[in-house]
């Protein structure tokens, strides 16, 4: 199903593969928040609150620009700036107490980030082929973040400024690749003008995101589904590695490093009986 696919698909294939690598930092900041920097759990889960609030507000202006604006210059540029409040956390982890407040400033950048990066990858794709290759760009991050939480739990007590320059470092190369590889291609008007017409289900419509939800029901319904879900899964990858770490003491970074890993190789290898 990933055969003939066009050259973009599979380069932004592969930089979601060396995005995926390079998540050393969030899976463990409940530990670097609690182990590192002695917050109390209530503290780290109100930091953990706030940080997932950061991405709203990018979120929504980059929304707002990605209509008007290339696409490909957004995501360059915040993931650019995003991966830059790593790699300052890394060097200058000695005065780690501001690592937090870069962290939450990395989250707004990142935030910014996902919709012009979803967009672009909208882009690359058609109404035909567009199930493989998002599946495909899913199947590739997860074999990346297969590795990343595996060394990241191996470095977190020795090496955690690792964790940072480490993210930092791979996020620029991700970037890098955008800026290098990938080339702007969004909808012209008289594209956007035959898709208004059509009967597809991913065709445009005029008005504001609110018309375009209230034309589309069942995508509504699937987003408030999938609210309900994130809270699930921001709840356990709150608690998991505080357990981990009750558990298992020192080794607990490490072993938790581990259960991310298999996590995402699971995914992989029951996708295709999935599918």
């Amino acid at each position: 199903m990933y055969r003939n696919l066009n050259k973009s698909i599979y380069s932004l294939a592969f930089i979601n593969f060396i995005n995926g690598f390079g998540n050393f930092t969030f899976p463990f900041l409940t530990l670097f928040l609690t182990l590192k920097l002695g917050y109390s759990t209530a503290a780290a889960g109100t930091f953990s609150m706030f940080s997932m609030a950061m991405y709203v507000p990018g979120s929504l202006i980059s929304s707002k620009l990605a209509d008007k604006m290339s696409r490909k210059k957004i995501m360059v540029v915040t993931q650019f700036l995003f991966s830059s409040t790593f790699l300052i956390s890394g060097i200058f982890y000695a005065h780690k107490e501001i690592i937090p407040y870069l962290l939450l400033l990395g989250l707004l950048f990142d935030g910014a980030s996902d919709p012009a990066r979803n967009a672009l990858h909208t882009d690359h794709t058609t109404f035909d082929n567009r199930q493989e290759a998002f599946s495909l760009f899913y199947l590739c991050y997860n074999i990346g973040f297969g590795f990343g939480p595996a060394i990241a739990g191996l470095f977190f007590n020795s090496h955690p400024r690792w964790l940072f320059l480490g993210s930092g470092i791979i996020g620029m190369l991700a970037t890098t690749l955008v800026a290098l590889t990938i080339k702007d291609k969004r909808p012209n008007k008289k594209q956007i003008e035959d898709s208004i017409i059509n009967n597809q289900t991913d065709k445009a419509v005029e008005g504001n995101v609110i018309k375009a939800l209230i034309a589309r029901p069942k995508l509504l319904s699937f987003i408030s589904i999938n609210g309900i879900f994130f809270l699930s899964v921001s709840t356990v990858l709150f608690t998991l590695p505080l357990f981990a770490s009750h558990l298992f003491g020192e080794r607990g970074p490490t072993i938790y490093g581990f259960l991310m890993s298999s996590n995402a190789i699971t995914v992989v290898l029951i996708r295709p009986f999935v599918i």
